[in-house]
């Protein structure tokens, strides 16, 4: 048997839990469950070996914008907002204008491993 096969029939056995976001129940609102998804202990460190794997191969091949903070490992909020300064003083020594663009995309926590 493989080891993706070994992992199928691991996932084969998650359990699903359903919380909600909000404490009233009575509202059966897709928006308002969480999902919680449990695996058992070895398909836990099957995965992380896989996700470990997977982002090593990216970071090492450079695959990554040097500029992106989000779910990156060893960048922080402040270094973000650091670097956004950097770029509002430069722009404003040549005189120039900064326009600042934010993207909220709902539910994008939900979908990060």
């Amino acid at each position: 048997m493989s080891s993706s096969q070994d992992f199928s029939s691991l996932l084969e056995k998650v359990r699903i839990i359903l919380i909600p976001k909000v404490n009233d129940v009575r509202v059966p609102n897709l928006d308002n469950l969480r999902c919680i998804s449990l695996l058992s202990t070895l398909g836990k460190c099957f995965e992380r070996l896989i996700i470990n794997r997977v982002a090593w191969s990216l970071y090492k091949d450079n695959y990554f914008n040097k500029n992106q903070f989000g779910f990156m490992p060893l960048k922080c909020t402040e270094e973000a907002l650091m670097k956004l300064n950097e770029i509002v003083l430069k722009g404003k020594k040549r005189n120039l204008h900064t326009i600042l663009v934010f993207l909220d995309i709902k539910g994008a926590f939900d979908n990060a491993w």
